[in-house]
């Protein structure tokens, strides 16, 4: 990543402040119901990257969120750009988010065996519950069998504990810079790639670091199938 400019005065290292989430997504042009409505959490902030138009979206009152134009980009190069503004912004402001967490456009978590999708909130609430109570480097959510070999291959390494395909990839700050940026070497090839190089990250840190959250679901469909 490019190197971040410091702003006189700011102490920024290992000065982590509690509680408080980052959300960072990408959209093609205006991100969907579901990532709008995470600037408006509590000690929170979003930021949406927008590739083919700038954003013109507009968050509700009382809510944080920035727009990000970066055009001609894939999903590897667009979530390091997200992080390298997520420098910038705890640089200027002087304190670090406690977690960083990325997501795709459309994800929706719900409980697992819920299918009552009004009920949405409900699983982004237990999910940030417990980001605060565990506090692990890594976390995801449950997801189906996915048929990609590098993913087979990651799950084989890693275990149940920290196989995760990155549609959401929640970071503890203490751990970024060990974990990321996203490793762009393979990204022509696949995006999944990038996730699978941080799934060997955390296998060779040790698996107990980071949490799949299986009460939470990104699909109510997944909910009856879902399986290790």
């Amino acid at each position: 990543l490019p190197p971040i400019t410091r702003v006189p005065g700011r102490v920024t290292t290992g000065l982590i402040r509690p509680g408080t989430f980052l959300y960072m997504g990408i959209a093609s042009t205006n991100p969907s119901a579901a990532l709008l409505a995470r600037s408006c959490y509590a000690k929170s902030m979003l930021f949406v990257m927008t590739f083919l138009k700038p954003l013109t979206a507009v968050a509700p009152n009382g809510c944080l969120m920035k727009g990000i134009f970066f055009p001609n980009s894939t999903w590897t190069t667009s979530r390091n750009e997200l992080l390298r503004h997520a420098y910038m912004l705890e640089e200027e402001q002087g304190w670090l988010f406690e977690f960083f967490v990325f997501l795709d456009n459309d994800v929706k978590m719900v409980l697992s065996g819920q299918s009552d999708v009004a009920k949405l909130q409900d699983g982004e609430e237990l999910f940030r519950k417990l980001l605060l109570r565990d506090r692990p480097l890594r976390a995801s959510l449950l997801f189906g069998p996915l048929p990609l070999a590098p993913l087979s291959h990651s799950r084989r390494v890693c275990g149940r504990a920290c196989y995760t395909d990155a549609a959401v990839d929640a970071y503890h700050r203490s751990g970024v810079r060990m974990l990321l940026p996203y490793n762009p070497a393979l990204d022509v090839k696949s995006w999944y790639m990038s996730a699978y190089i941080v799934n060997l990250k955390l296998a060779a840190i040790g698996k107990n670091f980071c949490s799949v959250y299986r009460q939470i679901t990104t699909d109510p469909r997944l909910t009856t199938r879902a399986k290790y």
